[in-house]
């Protein structure tokens, strides 16, 4: 085994074994590391285009993948967020949707309200606890529940003709269009046209898709807080990208004046 570097400050290393490129990651807790193990495994299984493991080391939270040659970028194109779009609304269709899971859905709902309060209180933002409270009673009608991949651009590798996914440490059951917010924040995209392809991939008899924009904005807000309050690495240019955006969304939304 040959090691070509340390583990970089994404706790990633690249290293040789008998000539063949692998990525190892090490976590900073099992949790993660379970959650990485299983759920490779897992959608490896129903087919999708993901790294395969070579090996495990539990006792020092480490897996060992093949290292998969392309493309990753810090933004995306319109062509490249379809391409995603059609990956994301596989999943939904594989491992389903959840229309009455209370639980995972007052789970959101909270998460959702705690994010907007403490951005709104740390950005000294006077917020109408009345449109809050009608904006996050929309979302709940509406959150239906399915599994949450986290599908940032860095998450992805784009070779020439397929799209391989990485990193499922945090992989979870959410809100059905929490992936695609975090995919859209991350673009200088006009929204609209993007979640109307979601939904109609999605719900191709349905015609009524300006009741989920609402919630989609709001689950963009929750995504872009979330990002700057987990990922210490974000540039401070995204962080300002996403507290601009935030505001604009919340004004918006008449819960900020």
């Amino acid at each position: 085994m040959n090691f070509m570097n340390e583990f970089n400050k994404n706790n990633h290393k690249i290293i040789t074994i008998d000539f063949k490129t692998y990525i190892q990651k090490k976590y900073d807790d099992l949790d993660r590391f379970n959650c990485e193990m299983k759920h490779l495994k897992i959608f490896k299984q129903r087919k999708f285009l993901v790294p395969s493991i070579y090996e495990t080391n539990e006792k020092n939270s480490i897996i060992t993948l093949d290292f998969i040659e392309g493309n990753v970028y810090e933004k995306l194109d319109g062509k490249k967020v379809k391409n995603c779009i059609d990956i994301l609304v596989k999943i939904i269709s594989v491992f389903g949707l959840e229309k009455n899971n209370n639980i995972e859905i007052n789970k959101y709902i909270t998460r959702v309200k705690e994010n907007i309060l403490r951005f709104c209180i740390q950005n000294n933002l006077r917020y109408s606890e009345y449109d809050l409270k009608n904006n996050l009673e929309r979302l709940e009608s509406l959150c239906f529940i399915s599994l949450f991949k986290d599908a940032k651009p860095s998450n992805w590798i784009f070779q020439k003709n397929k799209i391989y996914m990485v990193d499922f440490d945090y992989v979870k059951k959410s809100f059905f269009i929490a992936d695609l917010a975090q995919l859209l924040s991350y673009t200088n995209l006009k929204y609209t046209a993007y979640v109307k392809y979601f939904l109609k991939k999605l719900f191709p008899s349905n015609s009524r898709f300006d009741k989920f924009y609402n919630p989609f904005l709001i689950a963009v807000v929750n995504s872009n807080i979330a990002s700057v309050l987990h990922n210490k690495k974000l540039s401070s240019d995204i962080k300002k990208d996403f507290d601009k955006t935030n505001k604009n969304i919340l004004k918006q939304l008449s819960i900020i004046k």
